[in-house]
């Protein structure tokens, strides 16, 4: 009888879990499915507006991002834009997309991008312990100090 009520009681728990399981497997696909559909909506929503020199592949990126990013992102990413239109404002067109940036203009890029990079980190990373100054050296070397590439403007 033990026997019997201790096999009543794992097989009921089996059921539980499996139920579960079903649950979480369609949470799973239901929040995929959701991705899915809203990157593709802000995709559209950005091709609406007309898109300089930026690409399809960056477009695509950012609205991907404008849904996915956590808010910090998404505000340090905000201040990236901007110190960037700062920058080729105040910069000199070299030709095509690069520009000459004054020491000052790019050193607030870097600020800004080390900024970004820190957020998208802390949103991944429980811990994280690098400072903006070894995410920039970890990305530069000072060689093509004034000259930088913009995909846009």
């Amino acid at each position: 009888m033990v026997a019997a009520a201790t096999a009543g009681v794992i097989s009921a728990q089996s059921i539980k879990t499996w139920k579960q399981q079903r649950q979480l497997d369609r949470d799973k696909a239901n929040f995929q499915m959701k991705q899915q559909v809203y990157g593709a909506i802000a995709q559209d929503l950005v091709n609406t507006f007309p898109s300089g020199s930026a690409s399809g592949e960056l477009r695509r990126i950012r609205a991907n991002a404008a849904v996915w990013a956590s808010t910090e992102t998404i505000q340090e990413l905000s201040q990236w834009q901007a110190a960037k239109q700062r920058a080729i404002a105040g910069g000199r067109r070299l030709n095509g997309n690069t520009y000459e940036l004054s020491s000052t203009s790019q050193d607030e890029m870097k600020t800004h991008l080390g900024r970004v990079i820190i957020a998208m980190r802390s949103d991944l990373f429980d811990e994280d312990s690098l400072s903006r100054d070894e995410i920039i050296k970890s990305i530069f070397d000072d060689s093509h100090k004034n000259h930088s590439e913009h995909e846009d403007q």
